[in-house]
Protein backbone atom coordinates (compact mmCIF):
# COMPACT_ATOMS: atom_id res chain seq x y z
CA UNK A 1 0.00 0.00 0.00
CA UNK A 2 1.27 3.59 -0.97
CA UNK A 3 1.33 5.79 2.09
CA UNK A 4 1.77 9.84 1.55
CA UNK A 5 3.05 11.55 4.16
CA UNK A 6 2.35 15.72 4.04
CA UNK A 7 2.99 17.21 7.34
CA UNK A 8 1.79 20.94 8.40
CA UNK A 9 5.32 22.09 8.44
CA UNK A 10 6.01 21.18 4.69
CA UNK A 11 2.74 22.48 3.89
CA UNK A 12 4.03 26.11 5.47
CA UNK A 13 7.70 25.68 4.63
CA UNK A 14 8.87 25.75 1.07
CA UNK A 15 12.11 25.23 2.05
CA UNK A 16 12.00 21.53 3.53
CA UNK A 17 8.94 20.29 1.05
CA UNK A 18 10.07 18.82 -1.50
CA UNK A 19 12.25 16.71 0.49
CA UNK A 20 9.47 15.70 3.30
CA UNK A 21 6.43 15.26 0.79
CA UNK A 22 6.96 11.86 -0.72
CA UNK A 23 5.45 8.45 -1.09
CA UNK A 24 6.77 5.62 0.41
CA UNK A 25 6.09 1.93 1.80
CA UNK A 26 8.09 2.59 5.41
CA UNK A 27 6.18 5.51 7.02
CA UNK A 28 9.78 5.43 9.48
CA UNK A 29 11.44 6.51 6.47
CA UNK A 30 9.88 9.33 5.66
CA UNK A 31 10.13 10.41 9.02
CA UNK A 32 13.76 9.92 9.19
CA UNK A 33 14.46 11.49 6.06
CA UNK A 34 11.68 14.73 6.89
CA UNK A 35 13.73 15.10 10.19
CA UNK A 36 16.91 15.08 8.46
CA UNK A 37 16.07 17.28 6.47
CA UNK A 38 14.89 19.78 9.04
CA UNK A 39 17.96 19.39 10.90
CA UNK A 40 19.53 20.33 7.60
CA UNK A 41 18.02 23.52 6.93
CA UNK A 42 18.21 24.88 10.88
CA UNK A 43 21.78 23.98 10.41
CA UNK A 44 21.86 26.42 7.15
CA UNK A 45 20.40 29.09 8.83
CA UNK A 46 21.99 29.18 12.10
CA UNK A 47 25.10 29.47 9.91
CA UNK A 48 23.80 32.34 7.85
CA UNK A 49 22.94 34.00 10.93
CA UNK A 50 26.61 33.53 12.16
CA UNK A 51 27.82 34.72 8.82
CA UNK A 52 25.90 38.10 8.85
CA UNK A 53 26.82 38.91 12.70
CA UNK A 54 30.30 38.71 11.66
CA UNK A 55 29.80 40.72 8.71
CA UNK A 56 28.18 43.15 11.27
CA UNK A 57 30.94 43.08 13.31
CA UNK A 58 33.25 44.02 11.13
CA UNK A 59 30.96 46.47 9.72
CA UNK A 60 31.15 48.32 13.26
CA UNK A 61 34.76 48.60 13.97
CA UNK A 62 34.88 50.21 10.77
CA UNK A 63 32.19 52.49 12.39
CA UNK A 64 33.80 52.98 15.59
CA UNK A 65 37.14 53.95 13.91
CA UNK A 66 35.13 56.47 11.55
CA UNK A 67 33.38 58.50 15.00
CA UNK A 68 36.17 57.83 17.37
CA UNK A 69 38.20 59.93 14.54
CA UNK A 70 35.53 62.45 14.21
CA UNK A 71 34.97 62.68 18.22
CA UNK A 72 38.71 62.41 19.18
CA UNK A 73 37.87 59.67 21.75
CA UNK A 74 40.72 57.81 21.91
CA UNK A 75 40.69 53.98 23.45
CA UNK A 76 42.99 53.69 26.94
CA UNK A 77 46.25 52.31 27.85
CA UNK A 78 45.68 49.64 29.85
CA UNK A 79 48.66 48.29 30.03
CA UNK A 80 52.38 50.33 30.63
CA UNK A 81 56.13 49.32 30.30
CA UNK A 82 58.45 51.24 31.69
CA UNK A 83 61.87 51.14 30.01
CA UNK A 84 63.24 47.25 30.65
CA UNK A 85 60.66 46.28 33.18
CA UNK A 86 58.27 43.64 32.47
CA UNK A 87 54.84 44.86 30.83
CA UNK A 88 52.30 45.70 34.03
CA UNK A 89 48.62 45.85 33.94
CA UNK A 90 46.61 49.27 34.97
CA UNK A 91 43.17 48.43 36.33
CA UNK A 92 42.48 51.88 35.30
CA UNK A 93 43.14 53.94 32.68
CA UNK A 94 46.49 55.54 32.00
CA UNK A 95 46.13 59.66 33.81
CA UNK A 96 48.18 61.90 31.17
CA UNK A 97 50.73 63.17 34.11
CA UNK A 98 51.55 59.70 34.74
CA UNK A 99 54.80 59.73 32.74
CA UNK A 100 56.07 62.76 34.33
CA UNK A 101 55.53 61.42 37.91
CA UNK A 102 57.67 58.38 36.69
CA UNK A 103 60.38 60.33 35.48
CA UNK A 104 59.90 62.70 38.64
CA UNK A 105 59.94 59.38 41.24
CA UNK A 106 62.88 57.94 39.34
CA UNK A 107 64.66 61.02 39.69
CA UNK A 108 64.32 60.86 43.81
CA UNK A 109 62.24 63.98 43.77
CA UNK A 110 59.89 63.88 46.81
CA UNK A 111 56.11 64.82 44.61
CA UNK A 112 53.58 66.75 46.01
CA UNK A 113 50.36 66.14 43.67
CA UNK A 114 48.33 69.50 43.82
CA UNK A 115 45.23 70.24 41.92
CA UNK A 116 41.25 70.63 42.65
CA UNK A 117 38.98 68.64 44.13
CA UNK A 118 37.95 65.22 41.96
CA UNK A 119 41.03 65.47 39.50
CA UNK A 120 42.69 61.95 39.90
CA UNK A 121 44.82 62.65 42.02
CA UNK A 122 44.64 59.77 44.20
CA UNK A 123 44.41 57.85 41.35
CA UNK A 124 47.16 58.72 40.04
CA UNK A 125 49.25 57.87 42.87
CA UNK A 126 47.82 54.31 42.53
CA UNK A 127 48.64 53.67 38.79
CA UNK A 128 51.93 55.15 39.76
CA UNK A 129 52.21 52.20 42.41
CA UNK A 130 50.67 49.43 39.71
CA UNK A 131 53.23 50.65 36.78
CA UNK A 132 56.37 50.47 39.05
CA UNK A 133 55.13 47.00 40.21
CA UNK A 134 54.85 48.16 44.04
CA UNK A 135 52.17 47.95 46.71
CA UNK A 136 49.76 50.96 47.52
CA UNK A 137 48.86 52.20 50.79
CA UNK A 138 47.37 55.73 51.57
CA UNK A 139 46.53 57.94 54.50
CA UNK A 140 44.09 60.79 54.93
CA UNK A 141 45.48 63.88 57.02
CA UNK A 142 42.78 64.63 58.50
CA UNK A 143 42.98 67.21 61.83
CA UNK A 144 42.18 64.56 64.01
CA UNK A 145 45.45 62.28 62.69
CA UNK A 146 47.80 61.54 65.43
CA UNK A 147 51.48 59.74 65.22
CA UNK A 148 49.80 56.76 65.96
CA UNK A 149 48.55 56.73 62.38
CA UNK A 150 51.85 57.26 61.24
CA UNK A 151 54.11 54.64 63.67
CA UNK A 152 51.66 52.31 64.76
CA UNK A 153 50.29 51.93 68.18
CA UNK A 154 50.32 49.42 71.13
CA UNK A 155 47.83 47.32 71.70
CA UNK A 156 47.12 44.43 74.28
CA UNK A 157 48.03 42.17 71.99
CA UNK A 158 51.58 43.79 71.32
CA UNK A 159 53.00 46.40 68.83
CA UNK A 160 50.65 46.96 65.46
CA UNK A 161 52.47 48.26 62.64
CA UNK A 162 51.11 51.05 60.68
CA UNK A 163 51.37 50.96 56.49
CA UNK A 164 53.66 53.75 56.46
CA UNK A 165 56.12 51.73 58.41
CA UNK A 166 55.66 49.00 56.60
CA UNK A 167 55.81 50.74 53.20
CA UNK A 168 59.39 52.36 55.07
CA UNK A 169 60.52 48.33 56.03
CA UNK A 170 59.48 46.71 52.61
CA UNK A 171 58.96 49.47 49.49
CA UNK A 172 56.07 50.43 48.14
CA UNK A 173 54.10 53.97 47.46
CA UNK A 174 52.81 55.54 50.20
CA UNK A 175 50.45 58.52 49.65
CA UNK A 176 49.87 61.04 52.10
CA UNK A 177 46.77 62.61 51.42
CA UNK A 178 45.34 65.99 51.80
CA UNK A 179 48.28 67.35 53.11
CA UNK A 180 47.23 70.61 53.80
CA UNK A 181 44.66 69.60 55.75
CA UNK A 182 47.12 67.97 58.05
CA UNK A 183 47.90 69.35 61.72
CA UNK A 184 51.24 70.96 61.67
CA UNK A 185 52.45 69.50 64.77
CA UNK A 186 52.08 65.68 63.19
CA UNK A 187 54.03 67.50 59.93
CA UNK A 188 57.23 68.38 62.08
CA UNK A 189 56.97 64.67 63.75
CA UNK A 190 57.20 63.23 60.31
CA UNK A 191 59.83 65.56 58.92
CA UNK A 192 62.31 62.99 59.35
CA UNK A 193 60.54 60.54 57.01
CA UNK A 194 59.55 63.39 54.88
CA UNK A 195 63.35 64.32 54.16
CA UNK A 196 64.51 62.78 50.62
CA UNK A 197 67.83 61.88 52.24
CA UNK A 198 66.55 59.99 55.36
CA UNK A 199 67.96 56.44 55.25
CA UNK A 200 66.55 55.30 58.80
CA UNK A 201 63.19 56.30 60.77
CA UNK A 202 63.05 55.96 64.77
CA UNK A 203 59.74 54.62 65.90
CA UNK A 204 58.60 56.59 68.57
CA UNK A 205 55.73 53.90 69.44
CA UNK A 206 57.88 51.09 69.87
CA UNK A 207 61.65 52.55 70.11
CA UNK A 208 62.77 50.09 66.81
CA UNK A 209 64.95 51.99 63.80
CA UNK A 210 64.28 50.22 60.66
CA UNK A 211 66.29 51.69 57.63
CA UNK A 212 64.68 52.65 54.39
CA UNK A 213 63.66 50.04 51.65
CA UNK A 214 65.55 51.35 48.08
CA UNK A 215 61.78 51.38 46.81
CA UNK A 216 59.84 52.98 49.41
CA UNK A 217 58.66 56.41 47.94
CA UNK A 218 56.82 58.64 50.01
CA UNK A 219 54.59 61.21 47.97
CA UNK A 220 51.85 63.27 49.15
CA UNK A 221 48.49 65.03 47.58
CA UNK A 222 46.60 68.40 48.38
CA UNK A 223 44.58 71.17 47.02
CA UNK A 224 46.17 74.12 47.25
CA UNK A 225 49.99 75.01 47.05
CA UNK A 226 50.12 74.57 50.80
CA UNK A 227 49.36 79.08 51.47
CA UNK A 228 45.98 78.05 53.08
CA UNK A 229 42.35 78.80 53.24
CA UNK A 230 40.64 79.79 50.25
CA UNK A 231 37.20 80.74 48.89
CA UNK A 232 36.63 77.16 47.59
CA UNK A 233 38.94 75.29 50.32
CA UNK A 234 38.14 76.57 53.29
CA UNK A 235 39.11 73.70 55.55
CA UNK A 236 42.63 73.89 53.99
CA UNK A 237 45.93 74.85 56.81
CA UNK A 238 49.31 76.92 55.66
CA UNK A 239 51.64 74.43 55.82
CA UNK A 240 55.24 75.28 57.26
CA UNK A 241 57.84 76.51 54.82
CA UNK A 242 60.30 73.34 56.24
CA UNK A 243 57.35 71.15 55.44
CA UNK A 244 56.90 72.57 51.89
CA UNK A 245 60.88 72.65 51.16
CA UNK A 246 60.86 68.12 51.46
CA UNK A 247 58.35 68.42 48.17
CA UNK A 248 58.49 69.24 44.81
CA UNK A 249 54.92 69.94 43.62
CA UNK A 250 53.12 68.64 40.76
CA UNK A 251 50.16 70.42 39.36
CA UNK A 252 47.18 68.30 38.27
CA UNK A 253 44.25 69.90 36.71
CA UNK A 254 41.34 68.51 34.40
CA UNK A 255 41.80 67.12 31.44
CA UNK A 256 39.43 66.52 28.89
CA UNK A 257 40.83 63.49 27.30
CA UNK A 258 40.13 61.81 30.97
CA UNK A 259 37.02 63.46 30.58
CA UNK A 260 36.10 62.55 27.27
CA UNK A 261 37.35 58.61 28.52
CA UNK A 262 35.04 58.89 31.57
CA UNK A 263 31.97 60.84 29.92
CA UNK A 264 31.73 59.59 26.14
CA UNK A 265 28.97 61.67 25.09
CA UNK A 266 31.14 64.35 23.89
CA UNK A 267 27.70 66.12 24.11
CA UNK A 268 27.28 66.04 27.61
CA UNK A 269 31.05 66.57 28.39
CA UNK A 270 31.36 69.43 26.68
CA UNK A 271 27.81 70.90 28.65
CA UNK A 272 29.92 70.21 31.43
CA UNK A 273 33.04 71.82 30.73
CA UNK A 274 31.00 75.11 29.99
CA UNK A 275 29.53 74.34 33.07
CA UNK A 276 32.74 74.63 34.97
CA UNK A 277 34.24 77.59 33.00
CA UNK A 278 30.98 79.97 33.87
CA UNK A 279 31.35 79.26 37.48
CA UNK A 280 35.38 80.40 37.54
CA UNK A 281 34.24 83.11 35.18
CA UNK A 282 31.27 83.94 37.95
CA UNK A 283 33.80 83.73 40.92
CA UNK A 284 31.94 80.55 42.31
CA UNK A 285 32.76 77.95 44.37
CA UNK A 286 31.11 75.08 43.00
CA UNK A 287 33.19 72.47 41.50
CA UNK A 288 32.96 70.46 38.54
CA UNK A 289 35.01 67.44 38.56
CA UNK A 290 35.60 64.14 37.14
CA UNK A 291 33.37 62.81 39.06
CA UNK A 292 30.44 64.81 37.68
CA UNK A 293 31.07 63.41 33.86
CA UNK A 294 30.86 60.14 35.71
CA UNK A 295 27.82 61.10 37.29
CA UNK A 296 26.22 62.37 34.43
CA UNK A 297 27.53 59.72 32.16
CA UNK A 298 25.05 57.34 34.37
CA UNK A 299 22.41 59.81 34.55
CA UNK A 300 22.11 59.03 30.85
CA UNK A 301 20.54 55.36 31.27
CA UNK A 302 17.71 57.59 33.04
CA UNK A 303 17.20 60.92 31.45
CA UNK A 304 17.51 61.44 27.73
CA UNK A 305 17.26 65.47 28.06
CA UNK A 306 20.44 67.06 29.37
CA UNK A 307 18.75 69.77 30.79
CA UNK A 308 17.26 67.10 33.37
CA UNK A 309 20.98 65.72 33.21
CA UNK A 310 22.63 68.70 35.29
CA UNK A 311 19.59 70.12 36.71
CA UNK A 312 19.95 66.89 38.95
CA UNK A 313 23.87 67.39 39.22
CA UNK A 314 23.13 70.97 40.05
CA UNK A 315 20.48 71.08 42.35
CA UNK A 316 22.45 72.29 45.66
CA UNK A 317 23.78 74.80 43.66
CA UNK A 318 22.61 78.59 44.62
CA UNK A 319 19.59 79.54 42.24
CA UNK A 320 20.96 82.52 40.52
CA UNK A 321 24.52 80.62 39.81
CA UNK A 322 22.86 77.35 38.81
CA UNK A 323 20.19 78.91 36.47
CA UNK A 324 22.98 81.42 34.65
CA UNK A 325 25.44 77.99 34.51
CA UNK A 326 22.73 75.80 32.93
CA UNK A 327 22.18 78.12 30.19
CA UNK A 328 25.98 78.03 28.88
CA UNK A 329 26.26 74.30 29.23
CA UNK A 330 23.14 73.59 27.11
CA UNK A 331 24.25 76.28 24.80
CA UNK A 332 27.94 74.06 24.57
CA UNK A 333 25.48 70.76 24.33
CA UNK A 334 23.85 72.21 21.47
CA UNK A 335 26.80 73.39 19.57
CA UNK A 336 28.58 70.07 19.83
CA UNK A 337 25.34 68.67 18.25
CA UNK A 338 25.77 70.64 15.41
CA UNK A 339 29.75 70.59 14.65
CA UNK A 340 29.37 66.56 14.72
CA UNK A 341 26.41 66.76 12.46
CA UNK A 342 28.43 68.69 9.85
CA UNK A 343 31.53 66.45 10.46
CA UNK A 344 29.16 63.34 9.96
CA UNK A 345 27.47 64.70 7.33
CA UNK A 346 30.91 65.53 5.29
CA UNK A 347 32.19 61.89 5.92
CA UNK A 348 29.20 60.62 5.05
CA UNK A 349 27.65 62.95 2.38
CA UNK A 350 24.86 64.12 3.84
CA UNK A 351 24.29 65.69 7.46
CA UNK A 352 21.47 65.10 9.49
CA UNK A 353 20.04 65.21 13.05
CA UNK A 354 20.73 61.34 13.92
CA UNK A 355 24.13 61.36 12.57
CA UNK A 356 25.56 63.98 14.47
CA UNK A 357 23.87 62.51 18.04
CA UNK A 358 25.63 59.13 16.94
CA UNK A 359 29.09 61.08 16.78
CA UNK A 360 28.37 62.97 19.84
CA UNK A 361 27.99 60.08 21.83
CA UNK A 362 31.38 58.70 20.94
CA UNK A 363 32.73 55.76 19.17
CA UNK A 364 30.17 52.62 19.53
CA UNK A 365 28.60 53.74 22.19
CA UNK A 366 24.90 55.23 22.03
CA UNK A 367 22.65 56.29 25.34
CA UNK A 368 22.46 53.72 28.25
CA UNK A 369 25.36 51.66 26.65
CA UNK A 370 26.62 50.72 30.49
CA UNK A 371 23.63 48.58 30.48
CA UNK A 372 25.42 46.20 27.80
CA UNK A 373 28.74 45.87 30.09
CA UNK A 374 30.87 46.67 27.05
CA UNK A 375 34.29 47.17 27.48
CA UNK A 376 36.81 49.21 25.96
CA UNK A 377 39.86 46.85 24.78
CA UNK A 378 43.27 47.84 26.54
CA UNK A 379 46.32 48.20 24.18
CA UNK A 380 49.98 48.28 24.99
CA UNK A 381 52.03 51.09 25.10
CA UNK A 382 55.88 51.86 25.95
CA UNK A 383 57.30 54.44 27.83
CA UNK A 384 61.00 54.19 27.69
CA UNK A 385 62.28 56.40 27.88
CA UNK A 386 59.99 59.40 29.87
CA UNK A 387 60.64 62.32 29.17
CA UNK A 388 57.94 64.77 29.44
CA UNK A 389 55.44 62.21 28.54
CA UNK A 390 57.57 61.47 25.33
CA UNK A 391 58.35 57.82 24.10
CA UNK A 392 61.77 56.70 21.45
CA UNK A 393 61.64 60.60 20.44
CA UNK A 394 57.66 60.54 19.18
CA UNK A 395 55.15 62.56 21.07
CA UNK A 396 51.87 60.82 21.82
CA UNK A 397 49.08 62.30 20.52
CA UNK A 398 47.22 61.18 23.74
CA UNK A 399 48.27 58.29 26.19
CA UNK A 400 44.96 56.91 26.76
Amino acid sequence: MQTTIITEDTATNPAINGASTMQSSDPRLTQLIYKTASAAAASAVMQALTEADTKIETMMSIVDAKLSAISGVARPIMHIKINDAATRELSSAMHPMLPTLIGMVQAGLQVMLVGPAGCGKSQLAASLAEAMGLSFTSLCLSAGASETWLFGRQTPNGYQESPLVTAWRSGGIFLLDELDAADANLLMAASVILETSSKFMFNPINGETIEKHPRCFIISAANTFGKGADSVYTARSRLDATTLSRFCALPIDYDSAVENIICPDLGIANALRALRKAVTDRNGTEIVSYRFFDQAYRLLNIFDSPTKIIETLTASWQASMRSECLIAALAAFKATGSATGSATGSATGSATATGGDEARRGPGRPIGWRKANQQAQPIVEDISPIVDGEKDGEKDAFPF
